[in-house]
């Protein structure tokens, strides 16, 4: 088996929203477990894409503090894993994606993260072409290869306990040119 690492982030602000004043972003690059079995457990560095068919599991450790628990609500945020993937945080289920180059976010319930103490987040990764879930169907003689792993960023966003979401903005402007409205629709 082949594993091409990279192990770092990528540069700030790169298809992410960043920190800021109310947002924070834990990183979840660098030092990971694998196991092909979950009784064997080798360090790898994430991102990382494995040349292997089959179901990979990983398994990172993070703390975080008592004021961020308290204070903000967490996403898990991915730029890319391929192929399905199945999310735990502390034996917790936290969801599922499908979709090896789609990014995506999910919420971690409350009461998931514990602040002071060890957290250990599990990844379970598939990259298994099958007719029903995947395109292409198999692989393709002299064609792409189905890499499989966290190929891309993952972290832990950290959002206040109230946002908005879902902007939509609909700007029109009368046929006179001097008069228009914004009208302005989000989730709280």
């Amino acid at each position: 088996m082949r594993i091409l690492e990279n192990g770092r982030s990528a540069p700030t602000g790169v298809g992410s929203s960043g920190e800021s004043g109310t947002r924070q972003r834990i990183d979840l690059a660098g030092a990971w477990l694998y196991s092909l079995d979950e009784e064997i457990w080798t360090e790898v560095k994430v991102p990382s894409a494995f040349d292997v068919q089959g179901r990979v599991v990983f398994l990172r450790k993070f703390t975080v503090g008592e004021s961020l628990v308290d204070n903000f609500v967490c996403r898990l945020v991915s730029y890319g894993i391929n192929y399905e993937s199945e999310f735990y945080i502390n034996d917790n289920f936290v969801g599922k994606h499908v979709g090896g180059y789609t990014s995506f976010k999910l919420d971690v319930p409350e009461n998931t993260i514990q602040p002071g103490s060890e957290n250990v987040l599990k990844i379970v990764v598939s990259n298994l072409l099958s007719a029903r879930n995947t395109l292409p169907l198999r692989q393709q003689i002299w064609g792409w290869r189905n890499y499989g792993g966290i190929l891309r960023d993952i972290y832990l966003e950290a959002v206040p306990r109230l946002w908005l979401e879902s902007i939509q903005v609909q700007a029109t402007l009368e046929g006179d040119l001097k008069r228009g409205s914004v009208r302005i629709a989000a989730t709280i």
